[in-house]
């Protein structure tokens, strides 16, 4: 039934087998937490979240972690239901020390970390534990350069996308990221220089000049992605803006008109 995609009938037949099987109240055999196993993977392909991540920790319970892995299908269940996440975070942190060498344990305790809200100085140092282990892995150092741009550190966070895409050319929305940090800065900026209070009019002043210097660093940036990607239409909504906001600007309105007509081409 599984191989056919029939889950329904699968799940039914799994647990025909766990009432039905004289060994499946037993601790003593591997079999009984095969079973769970079982009946967990296809619940979960049926998208009985909750019944699969019972049967997981059944089987858990009966010692089947088939090293670690367990744990990262486990993982994959509660990312579905969120009510599971916070038992599946300590899960995963206690397995990070039991199995080493699981490295889905890591990115699935990084991914859990984010989305339970855990303190974004903690996710930092699992990610960077996670790149000390996987130097290589353009993933981490992408999610690294994310956390760091929630904090508004945004120079660490364009080193890491920079580093992410040097391993990973294809990932162009990382190069975006990288190419959008500026833009945000001068959005951060000009929030800050609206909130100063009366009287701090020089310090506004200039202020707003650092925000108009990072809008112009956004515009090369994102006119050297287009160069990568020519089609990246996110890209080329934010040059229509900064472009319509510099248009006094020697060629900004002329190269304003080229993009406009180019994601009308483009279907935008």
């Amino acid at each position: 039934y599984h191989n056919a995609a029939d889950f329904g009938r699968s799940v039914q037949s799994f647990e025909s087998a766990i009432v039905v099987d004289s060994l499946a109240t037993s601790p003593t055999y591997e079999k009984d937490a095969t079973l769970y196993y079982s009946l967990g993977f296809v619940q979960a392909a049926n998208k009985q979240y909750k019944e699969a991540f019972a049967n997981y920790e059944k089987s858990e319970s009966l010692g089947n972690m088939m090293e670690g892995q367990l744990l990262c299908l486990m993982a994959e269940v509660a990312l579905q239901d969120t009510t599971l996440l916070p038992v599946m975070f300590e899960k995963l942190r206690a397995g990070l020390t039991q199995y080493p060498a699981q490295k889905c344990i890591q990115g699935d305790l990084i991914e859990v970390s984010i989305r339970i809200g855990r303190d974004l100085n903690e996710i930092v140092g699992y990610l960077k534990d996670a790149i000390s282990k996987d130097e290589n892995n353009a993933t981490y150092y992408g999610v690294l350069g994310d956390i760091y741009e929630r904090m508004n550190r945004f120079e660490d966070a364009e080193v890491n996308y920079l580093k992410a895409f040097s391993l990973n050319p294809e990932w162009i929305d990382v190069y975006y990221a990288y190419a959008l940090s500026p833009y945000n800065q001068a959005i951060t900026i000009q929030k800050e220089a609206m909130n100063l209070p009366k009287g701090r009019d020089a310090d506004y002043d200039v202020m707003l000049a650092d925000a108009n210097k990072k809008w112009h660093e956004a515009i090369i940036r994102l006119e050297e992605l287009l160069k990568k990607k020519s089609d990246y239409v996110d890209a080329m909504d934010v040059l229509k803006q900064l472009y319509f906001r510099f248009r006094m600007e020697d060629g900004m309105q002329a190269k304003y008109d080229a993009i406009q007509k180019r994601m009308e081409e483009l279907g935008h």
